[in-house]
């Protein structure tokens, strides 16, 4: 994973090529340097900065396998404008194989708030000054983490003076959801942050269970090949579909009771409110806990794992949901 050190500036800016390197951010680890990886594919065409992010979530490794793949398939001949790309802003969480930035336990999706104090305010700083302050259109990257499976939707924030156009870029990947975010869980997170700079910005959800197979890259990096597309980053059309399934809220599911995890329901399966999410047994497999749907819906994710400990996240629900087609 270790790359030169570059100045993050200059090796933005440098004009056409294709480059790869670090850039060591200061003050972010208690005054310590901070190494992130970083890359740009910058075309001879004028077109759109585009910037495609990866495992906030260390433990989404399917992110950083798409950035690879796209890295390794694309020329400066291919693009306009430029692409930017970051495979991972956790590189802590990504070596220790977390969902969160390292021991300390922080979601670095939940910090991108519009005034950010606390711990890696000095990242967020950061990336606002030197990457969202360059681009045109952001692409977020997310496969659940190693213990989750995900139903395939995109996420555009209904918020900012570009939301028509992100609500369009979402629709360009070709998933067969699409999440129409407003002030929720994802109020702190790196694609609404975005939304409020102004960006077209969209947030990939998809697979999950730490894994990075090659069919989930493939349908990974199409979704992003559509989104490029609709920017004219990349020739090629965007992925519409004739319809998709949109809906505006999620709730996060938990548990009560420790115990063996049976999971009863799978991503994209319809529920009636009380129908059976999973259940909580002991170690001597009695029963201990039916967690069920909250409400009618459609389950975005499960937990995929045999052991939950109290309080866990095992599910993820999706309601009100309603049909849309392409755009016009």
């Amino acid at each position: 994973m270790e790359s030169p050190a570059v100045d993050a500036d200059e090796f933005l800016d440098r004009g056409v090529g294709k480059r790869a390197g670090s850039v060591e951010i200061p003050g972010v680890l208690g005054g310590a340097a901070y190494a992130v990886p970083l890359a740009v594919v910058a075309g001879e065409r004028a077109g759109p900065t585009v910037w495609i992010n990866s495992a906030l979530h260390g433990d989404e490794y399917l992110g950083p396998a798409t950035v690879a793949r796209l890295l390794s398939d694309l020329e400066p001949g291919d693009i306009r404008g430029r692409l930017i790309l970051t495979p991972t802003l956790n590189p802590r969480g990504t070596r220790a194989m977390l969902r969160t930035d390292g021991p300390d336990g922080l979601d670095l999706n939940r910090v991108w708030s519009a005034t950010p104090t606390g711990p890696r305010a000095d990242l967020v700083r950061w990336v606002r000054a030197t990457l969202l302050a360059r681009c045109d259109a952001v692409i977020d990257l997310h496969s659940g983490g190693n213990r989750f499976l995900q139903y395939p939707f995109a996420v555009f924030p209904q918020s900012g003076p570009r939301s028509a156009d992100s609500a369009v870029l979402a629709k360009a990947c070709g998933l067969p959801w699409i999440w129409a975010h407003r002030s929720s869980l994802l109020e702190n997170a790196l694609v609404t942050a975005a939304a409020r700079e102004g960006k077209a910005a969209v947030l990939l959800e998809m697979a999950g269970e730490g894994k990075a197979e090659a069919g989930w890259i493939g349908d990974m990096a199409a979704a992003v090949r559509g989104a490029l597309a609709q920017v004219r980053a990349v020739d090629g059309r965007p992925r519409f579909r004739a319809a998709y399934r949109v809906f505006e809220n999620l709730e996060v599911v938990r548990n009560r009771k420790e115990g063996l995890w049976q999971r009863s329901a799978e991503p994209g399966d319809a529920l009636r409110a009380g129908d059976p999410l999973g259940r909580v047994l002991d170690l001597l497999g009695r029963e201990r806990e039916v967690v069920a749907s909250p409400r009618d819906a459609a389950v975005a994710g499960i937990c995929t794992y045999g052991f939950v400990p109290p309080e866990d996240y095992v599910a993820e629900v999706a309601s009100g949901f309603h049909e849309e087609g392409p755009p016009p």
